[in-house]
């Protein structure tokens, strides 16, 4: 066990996994937010989309200079926590926890897509834009019930890995010529590129379903007026899977806690 000690908000039941797997690694002290918990610790764990209220009792936990770790982190509790010497980092940028949370967010999309459409999902025909993790894993989940799927992608070397990998690819600019053949639609990327003219072009009963962060990629305005189904499925991983997601973000945090660590050497 490292003689880091970590000072942790309690939160949901992800929050409650992570703090259950450090505490194979880490001394952890539990506190419910805004209440104060054990005195100088080394670090402070927040839950993901931490809570943008006072931390003024909470600082009385931690050492000088002591390390916050949070997920999402809203830039209020970012310049807080700065303005008083504090380090903070979010694990959400982490790269490696992106990878992993894509599964269960994949998984969690085709939850949606059985509970949310009419017909079975082998035969279907799935459009996903992007092909980040989250994409990928999409489409291989979707391949794998028998579903085919096309990627829409801005960059040739993503098309080609999604054909390289059994499925049908298109620039993203041309996603108007494939809408049209769809049953469900995915979006994972953050920018707005499903607008109306390209909702017109669906199928009456095609769903939507929205996986990216702000702004979004498919007007959702413009899919209510054309009564096509959408569902808007932010924080899949901490919803359809949380154990695994806490443990997941467990591992990040252990990693950046030993990689910060050794830095200090």
């Amino acid at each position: 066990m490292s003689d880091i000690t970590i000072s942790a908000v309690k939160g949901d039941r992800r929050q409650s996994a992570a703090i259950n797997a450090l505490k194979r690694y880490f001394t952890v002290k539990e506190f419910e937010f805004p209440s104060s918990g054990a005195a100088g610790c080394d670090v402070l764990f927040i839950p993901m989309l931490a809570n943008e209220g006072s931390f003024e009792t909470v600082c009385r936990t931690l050492k000088d200079g002591a390390l916050v770790l949070g997920g999402r982190i809203p830039e209020s509790v970012r310049a807080f926590f700065e303005s008083r010497g504090y380090r903070v980092k979010d694990y959400a940028d982490d790269d490696a926890l992106k990878v992993r949370n894509a599964l269960p967010t994949a998984e969690g999309v085709i939850g949606i897509a059985i509970r949310d459409t009419d017909r079975v999902i082998s035969g279907s025909n799935v459009l996903i834009t992007g092909y980040g993790c989250c994409a990928s894993q999409c489409a291989r989940l979707f391949s794998l019930l028998g579903a085919k799927a096309v990627i829409a992608a801005r960059a040739p070397l993503q098309r080609e890995s999604a054909k390289a990998s059994g499925c049908g690819a298109v620039d993203i600019g041309h996603i108007g010529d494939v809408i049209q053949n769809a049953d469900i639609v995915v979006n994972t990327v953050p920018s707005q590129i499903i607008g109306k003219r390209e909702i017109e072009r669906s199928k009456p009963d095609a769903l939507f379903i929205e996986i990216a962060s702000f702004p979004f990629g498919i007007d959702r305005q413009a899919a209510a007026e054309l009564q096509r189904r959408f569902v808007h499925a932010p924080g899949l991983p901490g919803k359809c899977a949380p154990i695994t997601s806490g443990e997941y973000i467990a591992d990040t945090v252990k990693e950046i806690l030993l990689n910060d660590k050794e830095g200090e050497r």
